[in-house]
């Protein structure tokens, strides 16, 4: 490695981002200079339409292996310098586990539109204000409820039932714990306490007993087990609590309390950050960042998801989904507007400004309502190339 650029006793923290499509890993000095980064990707499974799964082993693999890969990248001198490890985790989603840490089944993800009968049966003015998050697809309690209700057993012998960053941070750590700013994204907070609302595990079926100890963000959850520390040739140190991926951008963006910020990620989200709490069926609500902050954020489902959906189903079968260099090419020279191709990009219900499916309003699907015979598919000559193709349209239900 050449020689480094930075002070020698400068610190250097690695952080974990496990998100919808992949883990990433990147290490970092105290003043927001990467060194480097990793990154594996995770299988999404759909076993059913509108059911969308993970195997919640790979957000630990994916984290061990992205973490070594960083790790070896440095001397051994840097390697020494590591000060500690923190954690941004996909919100929403969860995962059932016996005692040693093994799923019982595979982990539902944030968009998962399996639970609408449960989001009618059970989304209420009342969660809303409780809880923060308005009745929706995302929220993991409706998911939970159809759970307890379709798959008991699976509740009835389950240790615990974590979000993402509290199983990250149960393998790292020895201990079942999260933090408070990750966790809440289930939509089991009473969040004006930052706790387990009985009232809502109820609903859920589980006990405030299965759940992850919470932790406050930027506070220490354990250290590095021993035979991690020996493996990666680091010291044991502390594992921080971090904060969902959504408000995670805020932080990173810098973005002062009444200061609006935008996400551009597998789902587009926007927030702003406020000492008062409020909450709305327009907008979610989640634990800041910031001590006795709260985030007000507005969420559309199909960000790069459906730029990703659209390589995969329209692009060249033989890249398998990857960037297509000629689709980029012939995009680039559409000029802004499209050509009056509009798209409403409902890929996964919609979100903001109205839930869906909710107990005011049906489900949605996505559209390209101006779709006309003067767009064409990408051609081998990019100048050849009108508007995107297809009359696309969600699988949640018909146009």
């Amino acid at each position: 490695m050449t020689e480094n650029k930075y002070l020698a006793d400068d610190p250097l923290v690695v952080a974990i981002d496990s998100s919808t499509t992949s883990t990433k890993a990147i290490v970092v000095d105290a003043e927001g200079n990467i060194w480097h980064t990793a990154k594996q990707n995770i299988q999404l499974h759909t076993p059913a339409m509108d059911q969308y799964e993970h195997n919640p082993i790979r957000w630990w693999e994916t984290s061990r292996a992205t973490i070594g890969e960083v790790l070896s990248k440095l001397s051994p001198t840097d390697r020494s310098r590591i000060a500690a490890i923190g954690i941004t985790p996909q919100r929403d989603s969860f995962a059932p586990f016996d005692k040693d840490g093994r799923p019982l089944r595979n982990g539902i993800l944030w968009l998962d539109g399996r639970a609408t009968e449960q989001i009618r049966r059970y989304g209420s003015e009342h969660i809303n204000e409780l809880s923060g998050k308005p009745a929706g697809v995302t929220p993991a309690i409706y998911k939970m409820a159809w759970v307890k209700e379709h798959e008991p057993e699976i509740f009835a012998d389950a240790y615990r039932v974590m979000d993402v960053h509290g199983y990250i941070a149960w393998m790292l750590t020895g201990r079942p714990v999260s933090s408070q700013a990750a966790a809440d994204s289930l939509g089991l907070f009473d969040i004006q306490k930052r706790d387990w609302s009985d009232e809502l595990l109820d609903i859920a079926g589980v006990s405030r007993e299965q759940m992850a100890d919470l932790v406050e963000p930027s506070y220490e959850m354990g250290t590095l087990r021993k035979e991690l520390a020996e493996e990666r040739g680091i010291a044991e140190v502390p594992v921080i609590a971090g904060l969902g991926d959504g408000q995670a951008a805020g932080i990173g963006a810098a973005a002062d309390p009444e200061i609006g910020f935008l996400n551009l990620s597998t789902a587009v989200n926007a927030g702003v950050d406020s000492p008062v709490y409020k909450y709305d069926k327009v907008f979610r609500t989640h634990v800041s960042g910031i001590p006795g902050n709260y985030v007000f954020e507005v969420l559309q489902s199909s960000g790069s998801y459906l730029a990703g959906w659209f390589r995969e189903t329209l692009g060249d079968p033989k890249l398998l989904g990857a960037p297509d260099p000629a689709l980029d090419e012939a995009a680039s020279l559409i000029p802004p507007g499209c050509e009056g191709l509009v798209t409403l990009p409902y890929w996964n219900a919609v979100q903001s400004p109205t839930g869906t499916p909710s107990p005011e309003a049906p489900s949605s699907a996505g559209a390209a309502p101006t779709l006309a015979p003067t767009c064409t598919a990408p051609s081998s000559n990019p100048s050849d190339s009108k508007c995107a193709t297809t009359s696309t349209r969600s699988r949640r239900a018909p146009v």
